[in-house]
């Protein structure tokens, strides 16, 4: 929800004996921002799953009618707070007031791991790069970028942490890239590529020492670039 929206409270049913229609919405409520700025009681601190963590905020549930939106139908206004004000307050709304706070929290989280597959099947999927022209092949396309995504995650989890080329980038032997707590699907796709080319590809016997000890770190690069 925009934090600067038009909210209402819900109608007040007048008596049957008054004249005229009943009425649509109730009072004007103070924006979202200003709810945040000036509520003080009603604040409830709960425990939610964000980004692969179980992490603190501080909700404030309000019950109202977003009438621009959602006209008569009463909604959820939901203000997120984080206790250590590192980020930004979170304005969320709900059609089901029924909902449980905890619940639109870590649905509106979930929607961060959907946009990053979409970017990495953009970036490192061909998601985008359709050769052709036919219909079918660009309906293809997306739906197999997604499906091979899916099976390097799987093949990861399965047999790829444990492979003996798993270092994925931050790892103390890349000392040159930044350290990170999980890997990104680039890693496991590196991953990937540096088990089969193992396989694959057997180096001479008669190199150098010092010449065996650049083709690590030179095919480390190219599974990342390639």
């Amino acid at each position: 929800m925009r934090s600067d929206a038009a909210i209402y409270a819900p109608p007040v049913q007048r008596q049957r004996r008054r004249r005229g229609r009943q009425p649509k919405k109730g009072r004007r409520l103070p924006t979202p921002r200003q709810l945040a700025a000036r509520r003080k009681k009603g604040w409830r601190k709960i425990q939610v799953r964000m980004r692969g963590k179980v992490v603190w905020r501080l909700v404030l549930p309000i019950i109202c009618l977003w009438y621009h939106v959602s006209k008569e139908r009463p909604v959820k206004l939901l203000i997120v707070r984080d206790p250590e004000g590192q980020e930004k307050d979170d304005f969320l709304f709900c059609t089901d007031p029924q909902v449980s706070d905890e619940q639109i929290v870590e649905r509106f989280a979930g929607r961060w791991p959907i946009e990053e597959a979409i970017r990495d099947g953009k970036q490192l999927g061909g998601f985008e790069q359709v050769q052709g022209w036919c219909p079918r092949t660009v309906q293809r396309q997306a739906p197999m970028a997604l499906i091979v995504q899916t099976l390097v995650k799987a093949w990861y989890l399965l047999h790829g942490a444990q492979a003996t080329a798993a270092h994925p980038r931050g790892a103390e032997k890349w000392e040159w890239m930044p350290p990170k707590e999980h890997p990104s699907y680039l890693d496991m796709l590196a991953t990937l590529r540096r088990v089969l080319w193992t396989h694959r590809i057997k180096c001479n016997s008669t190199l150098a020492g010092r010449v065996l000890s650049l083709l690590e770190p030179l095919r480390f690069t190219l599974c990342a670039a390639a």
